[in-house]
């Protein structure tokens, strides 16, 4: 897979994600970075710490370390059903992700 850097992507997405017409439309944004290095139970976290700030719900994410990955997919999928919502992806490096 030939990577194209630098050309903007994230700079255009980040632009339109902050665009009001989005914020209208979906309930919870969630903006995730994968980057070279990532773990899934890390982005799992993180999807949960940024759905979970969007609904009011303050929690650490110290909380959620002790749960094993399926947990948390769960629990991502649970806070998803019902309400609108656009997740963005950013900077994959692999095919494999």
């Amino acid at each position: 897979m030939s990577r194209m850097g630098g050309i903007g992507k994230t700079t255009f997405a980040r632009k339109d994600h902050g665009h009001l017409t989005i914020w209208y439309h979906f309930d919870i944004q969630v903006w995730l970075t994968i980057s070279q290095e990532y773990g899934s139970k890390n982005v799992l976290l993180e999807a949960l710490h940024c759905i979970l700030k969007q609904t009011n719900i303050d929690i650490t994410k110290d909380i959620y370390h002790k749960k094993d990955e399926n947990e948390i997919a769960n629990l991502v999928q649970n806070k998803l059903k019902g309400p609108r919502y656009l997740v963005v992806v950013d900077d994959i490096w692999s095919t494999n992700v």
